[in-house]
């Protein structure tokens, strides 16, 4: 649903969610604290006045359950867009696209958020979106460098 937000533009938050896993087995459902790391995804998205549109695209039946009970957008990604070596650019061009259409818009911002960085808060959301519009940026990527 395509409401106005402080920013005037619109601004969709993208949270993909992959059902397979090399490394750890459905670690998109798996609890950190007292949620699922796909609940802070989305919990942190809702708590931005920001955020225009949410949607999580997911193969994984589960996740998309979950991710309903939040009342946001899902997508059952195609299953050829949730492989190993598929890419999260064509899972997110995907969910844009099937936004864009749903919504009859075009949005000014895509904020893609990983649900495997539960730690991240609204401030930094927030500062994100302010930061790309005050200086007229047009992609940029959040990093964190761990201390060995």
């Amino acid at each position: 649903m395509i409401q106005s937000t402080p920013s005037d533009s619109l601004n969709l938050a993208v949270i993909p969610a992959r059902g397979g896993s090399k490394g750890i087995k459905n670690k998109n459902i798996m609890q950190v604290g007292s949620k699922t790391l796909i609940e802070h995804a989305i919990c942190a998205a809702k708590s931005s006045a920001l955020l225009t549109d949410i949607i999580v695209t997911s193969d994984n039946p589960k996740i998309l359950e979950i991710s309903t009970q939040y009342c946001i957008s899902t997508r059952d990604r195609p299953i050829s867009l949730a492989q190993d070596d598929s890419s999260v650019v064509t899972a997110l061009q995907d969910a844009v696209n099937t936004m864009e259409t749903i919504n009859k818009c075009v949005y000014d911002n895509i904020i893609l958020l990983q649900p495997t960085s539960p730690l991240r808060n609204i401030k930094q959301i927030t500062k994100w979106i302010k930061f790309v519009k005050k200086n007229d940026i047009s992609s940029s990527a959040s990093a964190y460098r761990i201390p060995y």
